[in-house]
């Protein structure tokens, strides 16, 4: 089956699918300059269609399983004002807490480059801690007003 066509306002999605082994699955496009991919967050960067493809490459205990690709459809929405999320999210990279300055939001999830979510990160307040965390780069998922916006966070 292919994806679920992409009407984005936005320049990021979150790409998930599971193996049977339980193994991290990696992500590919076939066209970098339509929907690029790092870990298991898309970036659109124009209109178009690709083929995102799933590896799970296995490991010492499990084979290799075959590749999965599914077609995945584009449609840059015009005429929504655009949000720049690093304005309303800071300090970026951080120690310890990122704070936000968006308003309504409804939910907030941390991941890590491989796509897991983080339940050792915790937001409370208007502020993300991360406190407990090691040093690397994460994702943050925001909902809010009826849209999802993802910013990358560096811990130190």
């Amino acid at each position: 089956n292919d994806l679920p066509e992409q009407n984005v306002d936005v320049d990021t999605f979150v790409l998930t699918g599971t193996a049977s082994s339980g193994l991290d699955l990696t992500f590919e496009s076939s066209d970098d300059e339509i929907v690029s991919i790092i870990g298991n967050i898309a970036t659109v960067h124009k209109d178009g269609v690709v083929s995102i493809t799933g590896h799970q490459p296995g490991n010492q205990n499990y084979l290799a399983a075959d590749d999965v690709v599914r077609s995945q459809v584009v449609n840059v929405v015009l005429g929504i004002e655009p949000f720049d999320l690093s304005k309303h999210i800071y300090p970026n990279p951080t120690r310890d807490f990122v704070f936000l300055q968006i308003p309504e939001v409804e939910s907030v999830e941390v991941l890590d480059v491989v796509g897991r979510i983080r339940k050792d990160v915790v937001w409370v307040d208007g502020k993300i801690d991360f406190s407990r965390t090691e040093s690397g780069l994460y994702f943050v998922r925001i909902l809010f007003q009826n849209r999802t916006e993802v910013s990358r966070i560096i811990k130190n």
